[in-house]
């Protein structure tokens, strides 16, 4: 399965995609007649150390993280929903209401707030996987899950492989549809490679029509943010050097794209807060704050189109070493990382480029892939 130990906004087989790598070869899949191995598109495998002159799965992942944290930066906000811990001092007016008489604002580090509340995870159960041949290719690609659930939210049904971590062994991206109480979930086959595969010492291309080679089951959970934990207000005692008060809180929405909240103190009691009454009537000295924010355009879980290229548009510009792929991901990939700042010369004529300003100021740097993901920042930042 195209998975790695670091999370990312953007699925790694979606990644594949957008660059025009062999769906079975990037999970290190291959079928004869269908998708041999050959030099130019052998299997991608998992780690350096398998082999060492090609960039692995945890190689793509590494840069993938850097693109979407570099991008997040100077956007304001995440491309896709995720979930904040942070922790601010409170601004210098003691008050606990501001001039309109509401409970104090403060602005957070990121912008499009969707809510309050902490990442949560609850394991459903542990389902059957049925392999069937949709395209009718002699190759089983498309994985099917049912589960009996009440639940009636798509985006919070995730699939994971089974007995490890949820976080880092999720199998995106799938397609969930729930009807009649009953939720389907698809993905591909080449998706539910056996990890004893992928972590061999001796890696090799794994034999898609071999169904030993591939899951029986997966985990299915419920992913979901949990709004009952968002703010932890801390007091310096008046009284006792060293000691501090705490007290739950929640926050209110002001404007969600900017990220401003109100602050106040409350209880969680059954399914919602209940306002209680401060600890001391000024405000908090810290407060810790946990929320779920990010772009959101069709789905929670599936990343914005307009996001997922700007990202693997400037991953592409970053690569130093070889991407196993044929001659369209090299086109692609030379593409983006043209540097636009250069004049050179092939021997029969200067080639220049017309840099506008705005490109020599782009703090991406100055290849194709960071002039186009500046415009992009430059349009949608919150912050401007």
């Amino acid at each position: 399965m195209a998975r790695a130990e670091i999370r990312t906004l953007l699925p790694l087989d979606l990644f594949a995609k957008l660059v025009g790598l062999h769906p079975l070869h990037f999970n290190q899949v291959y079928v004869d007649n269908l998708a041999a191995a050959t030099d130019a598109t052998m299997p991608l495998l998992q780690y350096n150390w398998q082999e060492v002159d090609r960039v692995s799965r945890e190689d793509l992942a590494k840069e993938i993280k850097s693109a979407e944290d570099q991008i997040e930066a100077l956007l304001g906000f995440s491309p896709l929903p995720r979930w904040y811990t942070q922790q601010l001092a409170t601004t210098n007016n003691p008050s606990l209401l501001n001039t309109k008489g509401q409970w104090w604002n403060e602005q957070l580090e990121a912008g499009f707030i969707r809510s309050g509340g902490v990442e949560s995870w609850l394991l459903l159960g542990t389902e059957a996987i049925v392999y069937s041949d949709v395209d009718g290719d002699g190759y089983d690609e498309t994985a099917t899950v049912t589960l009996a659930t009440t639940l009636t939210v798509s985006d919070e049904i995730s699939v994971c492989y089974p007995g490890k971590d949820s976080a880092t062994w999720e199998i995106r991206p799938r397609t969930v549809v729930i009807a009649g109480g009953i939720a389907t979930i698809t993905f591909r086959r080449e998706q539910a490679v056996i990890a004893a595969r992928l972590l061999e010492l001796a890696p090799r291309g794994v034999d898609g029509l071999d169904d030993a080679q591939f899951l029986k089951t997966v985990d299915v959970y419920r992913h979901w943010n949990d709004p009952q934990t968002q703010a932890t207000l801390i007091w310096n005692d008046f009284v006792t050097p060293g000691v501090v008060q705490t007290q739950t809180g929640c926050l209110t929405l002001r404007d969600a794209r900017l990220g401003i909240v109100h602050l106040q103190p409350a209880t969680w009691v059954t399914s919602a807060f209940v306002a209680a009454c401060p600890y001391y009537s000024v405000r908090p000295n810290r407060v810790i704050l946990n929320y779920y924010a990010g772009w959101y355009k069709d789905s929670l879980v599936t990343i914005d189109s307009l996001w997922a290229y700007a990202i693997t548009a400037l991953t592409c510009s970053q690569l130093d070493r070889p991407l196993c792929g044929g001659d369209t991901t090299q086109a692609l990939i030379k593409y983006w990382k043209e540097d636009m700042l250069l004049r050179y010369s092939d021997g029969t004529q200067v080639v220049s480029w017309a840099t506008p300003k705005q490109v020599l100021e782009n703090p991406l740097g100055g290849t194709r892939a960071a002039a186009y993901v500046w415009r992009l920042i430059k349009q949608y930042n919150v912050r401007q």
